[in-house]
């Protein structure tokens, strides 16, 4: 039967013919072709009973863009090889989400019809003749060979464009190339700007750029699956999300943005609280709107009946209500409140308006270069991306320096009212030694010599008096000299140190002191000052938890540091966290503190070491 009706319609009617040959190269199809627009589904006998009555008409003013409405689609053209070889041409309709296609083609004179599978964006990947972003049929010629074409596309009560490209290998190859690397271009840059917000989401979490993320994610999701490089490639067996990936990924996109502006518009104020009001009512319409967006293209897929539940025209009209109401929006601001974060969203949108712009013209059949629309709806999103992107980076970074100089701020206060303390500290030791030493430890003096001079028979209890207010006088000079260093103020850090160590071998602690130094001195008082009690805090340490004998302390002079060493031959222990350990550690982190130091504990080769470095000349401390 599809043998007869091609060979009848072949003798009985005559088209105008495409004529290429071993030199062709492309051509876009449009007064070539005739179409018959019908109100029900035809079969192809049927569709070539239509053709052979002459009921197929020339394309209209608008080339093959049809509105939104309740109708099917048959074209038909012509194609033959004037040239003296066979050649192959590829018939490539430029739109990635027409619902269903099937193209029948047949050789003038032969009886056999080819018929492709039914193949569109509601069947699966793997029905299409060749894997590409759009429906490529290839038709081999021989020479001197004409064709007959016959193309079925279906996008019931949708408006459908069909851009026709006829092209050959050479052209198709090539051109397919150059596309996919441009929209690879746009793709990285795509990428680029998302891994910047994620890095800026992980870096400080908050709703604004959680909400710019999520919008830049779902719309340059959307912006991919519009040419046809979506999810068909990924989800062969899937073609559900394929059809359904643009509505709800504009939806996701729609709500992200309007999230978005109340953050950016900081519309949580006050003052704003109208404006609060329009927004909230803005968010309810445009939402419900693409939900019913959705729903429209869930309805269709299901091929279930519409009986008025969505007007597709009104939510049409809603979609490109959606940069309009953006637009307003920071005009107000900007008129109200002028800020070049609010230029720069007007910036920002005028992207978005121009991709919906260029679809509502290709809509309209008054642009018919696909391409041409994929660029600048990709290049505008490019420039909304980047500026809304830019904008808030810039807002973050500046948040972080005015952070670190209110960091800074602190730290100096902090250094300040430390260094205070511990001058305060410092005369007040400076004081109480000076009143031991001048008071109870003169009076104890004069006792001692009081007691040796008693005449007594009772020569045993004599020398016990005499060897108590020794010990007692010893006692009080080393509480004075854990107070403050007469050695230290007058003769410097590594005397201090040297008669430290004295007094410990005199006082018969069990330890065997040594002490190794370079002979470089200590530039600042205060420095020297902390030093020396730093040190002291750990050699009374030793001696009163340390179970060895054998105490050694080491000092050295870099050219950028001071290193204080202090260890001993006892059991040991570990403290990585000075601020929460115990045996007086914490009393020096403060010290390091101050003066940008750091202090290592560690246990090895039977000996406990604690190393002190600070750097030599401290910007916190001097």
């Amino acid at each position: 039967m599809f043998a007869l009706l091609a060979a009848l319609l072949s003798f009985q009617l005559v088209y105008p013919e495409i004529l290429v040959d071993e030199s062709f190269d492309q051509l876009f199809l449009q007064e070539q072709v005739r179409v018959l627009e019908t109100p029900e589904a035809l079969s192809y006998e049927q569709a070539i009973a239509k053709l052979t009555q002459g009921e197929f008409k020339t394309v209209a003013g608008q080339g093959l863009a049809y509105p939104s409405g309740k109708h099917y689609y048959w074209l038909h053209y012509r194609v033959r090889n004037t040239g003296s070889a066979p050649i192959t041409v590829y018939t490539e309709i430029r739109n990635p989400h027409i619902n269903y296609l099937q193209l029948f083609e047949w050789v003038i004179g032969d009886s056999a019809v080819t018929a492709s599978k039914l193949t569109g964006d509601y069947t699966l990947f793997d029905t299409r003749p060749i894997d590409h972003r759009f429906y490529v049929f290839p038709s081999p010629l021989a020479a001197g060979e004409t064709k007959e074409f016959l193309l079925f596309a279906d996008k019931y009560n949708e408006s459908m464009k069909l851009p026709i490209m006829l092209r050959s290998e050479t052209n198709f190859l090539a051109n397919s190339s150059q596309e996919n690397a441009l929209l690879g271009l746009y793709i990285g840059i795509y990428l680029v700007i998302i891994v910047c917000l994620v890095i800026l989401n992980i870096s400080r979490f908050k709703g604004i750029y959680f909400s710019l993320l999520t919008y830049v994610v779902s719309f340059a999701l959307f912006a991919v699956a519009n040419t046809g490089l979506g999810f068909q490639y990924i989800w062969r067996e899937v073609y559900l999300f394929n059809s359904l990936s643009r509505p709800v990924l504009t939806l996701f996109a729609a709500v992200s943005l309007l999230i978005f502006c109340h953050f950016y518009f900081e519309l949580g104020r006050p003052q704003h609280r109208k404006a609060m009001l329009v927004h909230r009512i803005a968010r309810v319409y445009f939402s419900l709107n693409w939900l019913f967006f959705c729903l429209y293209y869930l309805l269709i897929l299901l091929q279930l009946p519409l009986p008025g539940i969505v007007f597709i025209q009104w939510v049409q009209i809603g979609v490109a209500l959606l940069p309009v109401y953006l637009i307003a929006m920071g005009v107000y601001f900007l008129v109200t409140d002028f800020r070049w974060k609010y230029a720069a969203f007007l910036l920002a949108n005028v992207g978005i308006l121009s991709a919906i712009l260029i679809i509502v013209l290709e809509e309209m059949g008054v642009v018919q270069n696909v391409f041409l629309q994929e660029n600048i709806t990709m290049l505008a999103l490019v420039l909304d991306f980047s500026v809304l992107t830019c904008v808030i980076g810039g807002d973050f970074y500046r948040l972080r320096i005015d952070n670190q100089q209110l960091s800074n701020s602190l730290s100096e206060a902090l250094i300040e009212g430390g260094q205070q303390f511990v001058e305060g500290q410092q005369r007040e030791r400076t004081r109480l030694a000076q009143e031991l030493h001048d008071g109870a430890s003169s009076r104890l003096s004069a006792l001692q010599m009081r007691i040796s001079a008693l005449t007594t028979d009772d020569k045993a209890l004599k020398q016990s008096l005499v060897n108590e207010t020794q010990v007692i006088a010893q006692d009080i000079r080393r509480f004075s000299h854990n107070l403050s260093s007469v050695v230290l103020e007058r003769y410097g850090f590594i005397n201090a140190i040297e008669e430290l160590l004295y007094s410990i071998e005199e006082s018969e602690t069990g330890f065997e002191v040594e002490f190794n130094y370079t002979e470089d001195s200590v530039a600042s008082k205060s420095t020297e000052r902390e030093l020396y009690f730093m040190c002291l805090e750990l050699i009374n340490n030793a001696i009163k938890y340390s179970t060895g004998d054998h105490l050694l302390v080491e000092f050295r002079v870099s050219d950028t540091l001071y290193e204080l060493i202090v260890s001993d031959n006892g059991d040991g222990y570990l403290s990585d966290n000075l601020s929460q350990s115990g045996l007086g550690l914490k009393g020096i982190n403060w010290r390091l503190q101050l003066l940008k130091g750091e202090m290592k504990v560690e246990y090895r080769d039977g000996y406990q070491y604690h190393r002190i470095k600070i750097p030599r000349y401290s910007p916190g401390y001097i």
